[in-house]
């Protein structure tokens, strides 16, 4: 396998072991509650404790209303490191050449309570509408 197939297999990997959660990520108050239920989440800790049987199974995934989904980098990397020693930059890269990407280049969005100065920010991988459907074609969009 290429590093870009083993890359491919370990976002569809954590796609589909995770939950979601559906959030307007234009609409201030429902960004916010979304975040506020990430913030309550510690997928290592889950993991470790046997509640959940990967990284990824603990972990959520947020889906904004036009189907792109958001994924907690510290998370995936998480994920990724259960199968390999591999550094967050080379995850990035990687995630990127297969089609994700992060805002900005690091990824980072915030949340700010809808009636108190008080905000969370994390970095997420976006992973566009669709974007298994791209794995089964080759470069150039044709299908396979």
């Amino acid at each position: 396998f290429s590093a870009d197939q083993i890359a491919a297999d370990w976002g569809s990997t954590f796609l589909q072991a995770a939950p979601a959660i559906d959030v307007d990520m234009s609409d201030q108050a429902e960004r916010w509650a979304a975040f506020s239920a990430l913030a309550a989440i510690d997928p290592a800790e889950r993991r470790g404790s046997g509640e959940a049987p990967s990284v990824a199974a603990a972990a959520t995934v947020l889906v904004h209303t036009d189907g792109t989904r958001l994924v907690r980098c510290g998370w995936f990397r998480a994920h990724v490191r259960g199968e390999d020693a591999i550094g967050p930059t080379e995850i990035a890269n990687r995630m990127q050449r297969v089609g994700w990407t992060r805002r900005g280049g690091t990824g980072r969005v915030k949340a700010s309570h809808p009636h108190q100065p008080v905000s969370l920010a994390w970095s997420f991988y976006t992973v566009p509408p669709g974007w298994e459907a791209t794995l089964d074609e080759p470069p150039g969009g044709a299908p396979r």
